[in-house]
């Protein structure tokens, strides 16, 4: 699975005012990680993806919108 970095941008957009350190208050991660996986090829690892559906299903968010799907 990877994520999907587009809408991650818009995720960080609509509820973080554009503030990395923000969003990755409000799904529990360290701003370093979310920093990396957004501006490098790292990937989301398990807990970024647990952080970010906990997130979805909290919020009534589709999760699948934020994973990018390989044929």
């Amino acid at each position: 699975m990877e994520i999907n970095k587009d809408r991650i941008q818009q995720l960080l957009v609509e509820v973080a005012d554009g503030k990395g350190r923000k969003l990755a208050r409000i799904l529990g991660v360290q701003p370093s990680h979310l920093h990396k996986v957004l501006n490098t090829e790292s990937k989301a690892g398990p807990v970024m993806l647990g952080k970010l559906h906990t997130y979805c299903e909290e919020n009534s968010l589709p999760f699948d919108e934020f994973i990018v799907k390989k044929p």
